[in-house]
């Protein structure tokens, strides 16, 4: 897919950008950090997850970038642009071997140090249409 190809060279230009390589030479990982690559991005017809409750608009995978085709055509390219750097420094920590997990404090330290601050919630709601209880249910 040509969107896929488009992605990937936006991987290449976030490892090549300024702010990223003063990023891998400043932050502080606990040991002499590794030059990570871009992955392959791929587009799928789900929400990526832990295949619980969990759902995601991009996910890093063993060795690719997961990424929602619904929400991606929904999306700004600047929010697009966010989540890809999300998923590279998941991907820099790990290969590096210390803690790359969302819940981790390096892996905070470090959208903090790129200025990535959002948080973004997607929802689904559904209701049953035509039953007595006509409310919106959440997900």
């Amino acid at each position: 897919m040509r969107e896929e190809i488009w992605l990937e060279r936006m991987e290449r230009n976030i490892l090549k950008s300024k702010k990223w390589q003063r990023f891998t030479e400043e932050f502080d990982i606990g040991r002499k950090p590794k030059e990570v690559k871009p992955l392959p991005v791929r587009f799928v017809f789900y929400l990526p997850g832990d295949n619980r409750d969990t759902h995601t608009f991009m996910q890093l995978m063993d060795d690719e970038i997961l990424i929602s085709v619904f929400f991606y055509q929904a999306t700004p390219q600047r929010i697009v642009r966010a989540f890809l750097t999300h998923e590279l420094v998941h991907h820099y920590l790990r290969m590096n071997g210390v803690a790359y997990m969302d819940q981790s404090r390096l892996f905070h330290k470090a959208l903090r140090y790129l200025g990535i601050d959002l948080d973004i919630k997607l929802t689904v709601k559904w209701r049953h249409r035509g039953s007595k209880d006509n409310r919106w249910k959440y997900r």
